[in-house]
């Protein structure tokens, strides 16, 4: 009896779990679209050449927000391995980029990026993670 309702809660969770997924891509895709037009008006800003480095320091972090959105939007609708390195680069790369950090924390990022891509290139099996996905 105890069985029955685990598999019936189960089974009453599990497709909802995908609709909530789905509601975080809807809400994901609109602030995506959103941050496009806070770039536009961003753009012109500094197109116009009388703003500072923080200007333009704003305008880079806002264009790696909406990558990494776009990648963050890929990974709920792909959920594979592949797809989740590629947001931790980016948003590794982010802060390398965009904050003006330490030498040492420069260091950590810069090897954090590198132990990603030596994850990807020779601890990543894609064929594995395939298979895994068509058997759930």
């Amino acid at each position: 009896m105890k069985d029955r309702y685990k598999r019936t809660l189960k089974n009453w969770i599990y497709p909802l779990t995908h609709l909530l997924e789905l509601a975080v891509s809807l809400f994901l895709i609109i602030a995506i679209v959103l941050s496009f037009i806070t770039l536009g008006k961003q753009l012109l800003t500094v197109s116009t050449g009388l703003e500072t480095t923080e200007m333009f320091n704003s305008y880079m972090s806002t264009v790696f927000d909406v990558v990494i959105g776009i990648e963050f939007l890929k990974m709920i609708c792909k959920q594979n391995l592949n797809t989740v390195i590629e947001v931790l680069l980016f948003a590794i790369a982010r802060q390398l980029i965009v904050e003006h950090m330490s030498m040492l924390n420069s260091l950590i990022g810069i090897i954090a990026i590198n132990l990603l891509f030596l994850v990807r290139k020779y601890l990543f099996i894609e064929k594995l993670d395939l298979e895994k996905k068509s058997s759930n």
